[in-house]
């Protein structure tokens, strides 16, 4: 898998957010943090005719030292949230056209 860049979160739904009104989801990124690099998931509700979070409470937090351990324990949480039926996954992509980032699907 290549190397993500560190402040894309990859957020997974159960299913298409766009088609509830109240979507549960896990957000999972890694960031540097004073020891090095952390592990972050963030659990919460998004409401798709806001466009904002509801709760989003950090639920795992792994400090690493390297980026490549970090990536590593970011693709060993999603595999296990895509085992628990996590499977709608998107992801932040710049998109010059719009002028900022938009979300993206991802498989």
């Amino acid at each position: 898998m290549p190397k993500r860049a560190m402040s894309f979160p990859i957020t997974m739904y159960k299913e298409d957010p766009a088609n509830n009104h109240l979507a549960e989801y896990y957000s999972v990124l890694y960031a540097r943090d004073p020891q090095g690099y952390a592990l972050v998931d963030l659990h919460g509700w998004w409401e798709e005719e806001q466009g904002k979070p509801h709760f989003n409470q950090e639920v795992l937090s792994e400090p690493h030292k390297t980026p490549d351990e970090t990536n590593a324990a970011m693709d060993e949480r999603v595999a296990w949230l895509e085992k628990q039926g996590w499977t709608f996954k998107l992801t932040a992509h710049f998109d010059p056209d719009k002028g900022g980032f938009v979300g993206l699907r991802i498989p």
